[in-house]
């Protein structure tokens, strides 16, 4: 079966090539037939030519656009997959038809490269556009391909003050105002993931290039930290004992320290480093586990002591 999906994927892509092809020699044959007058063509007043190049322009360019996006952009990401994190590829062949599809616009109503590069308007129009959203998500995006912090298909963690959590008022060690997920496509203006929580989050490019990204499909080790209060009548230098040591099967190396002293309790920090692999919640969950019948047992110890 898995021997079937690179054959699969090359009929597929295949297909797209064919019906793409097909499509422009489509718009072509009708531009010229409009260009000569022939056939159909031939009663069009000249004044309208322009305009009906222009739509046969943005036709063929949108049906263009939707067989890609659907067809081939869009497939599922597999190992096999020609497009398999080439994230790279896929901005750019978005990038390239979009802009085609201007260019042959504005070539359907006369408008020379030479005049568009070069003629005052089209300065003014970028600066104007320089300032605005869209064009900076577009340089964004541009930016995250060049520099490739992460490819689609990884999972990743993004660090920004944009996006504010709400605190937890359960007692807890600072942490950043983090979001997780993995990353299943990005175009001109916007990065998809899919959050740890199951949802679909749409994030602009500007965002994601200001912000401190945690590629945690790149980590070669988790750490996973859990602080907690202790009574001040528990002995500590057992107690950081005895968590080392029913840990210590969890990772590779295991800490457990105290970290802050306080009138009546005292803070205890236990750090396991587990496999790049590891969910870090499941591993959390089993040093609670541990943990809770230890402190349980020294605290009856205590009472019974005092």
């Amino acid at each position: 079966m898995a021997s079937d999906t690179p054959e699969r994927d090359r009929r597929a892509t295949r297909r797209v090539i064919a019906t793409i092809t097909v499509l422009v020699v489509v718009g072509v044959i009708v531009a010229i037939l409009l260009d000569h007058g022939i056939g159909l063509t031939k009663g069009i007043p000249k004044g309208l030519n322009d305009p009906i190049r222009a739509a046969l322009v943005l036709v063929v360019g949108g049906a263009i656009s939707i067989v890609l996006e659907r067809k081939l952009l869009k497939a599922p990401q597999t190992p096999s997959s020609p497009l398999h994190r080439m994230t790279s590829l896929r901005f750019g062949m978005r990038l390239m038809l979009y802009l085609a599809i201007l260019l042959a616009l504005l070539a359907a109503f006369g408008v020379g490269l030479s005049s568009l590069v070069f003629g005052g308007a089209f300065v003014t129009v970028i600066i104007g556009m320089a300032g605005q959203t869209l064009f900076g998500n577009l340089l964004a995006g541009i930016g995250i391909v060049f520099f490739h912090p992460f490819q689609i298909g990884e999972h990743i963690s993004f660090v920004t003050d944009q996006y504010p959590m709400m605190s937890s008022t359960f007692p807890h060690e600072s942490g950043r105002p983090g979001y997780r997920g993995t990353v299943v496509d990005m175009n001109l203006m916007y990065t998809h993931l899919f959050t740890d929580d199951g949802v679909a989050m749409m994030v602009p490019n500007g965002i994601i290039i200001q912000a401190a990204i945690e590629n945690l499909s790149r980590i070669q080790a988790l750490q996973v930290r859990l602080r907690f209060d202790v009574d001040m009548t528990l002995a500590a230098d057992v107690l950081t004992a005895r968590a080392q040591a029913a840990l210590r099967d969890l990772g590779s190396k295991v800490r457990a320290e105290v970290v802050d002293i306080g009138l009546e309790s005292y803070g205890v920090a236990v750090q396991v480093l587990a496999s790049a692999d590891a969910n870090p919640d499941q591993i959390r969950h089993q040093m609670a586990l541990r943990l809770l019948p230890i402190l349980i047992e020294l605290k009856q110890s205590a009472r019974s002591e005092g």
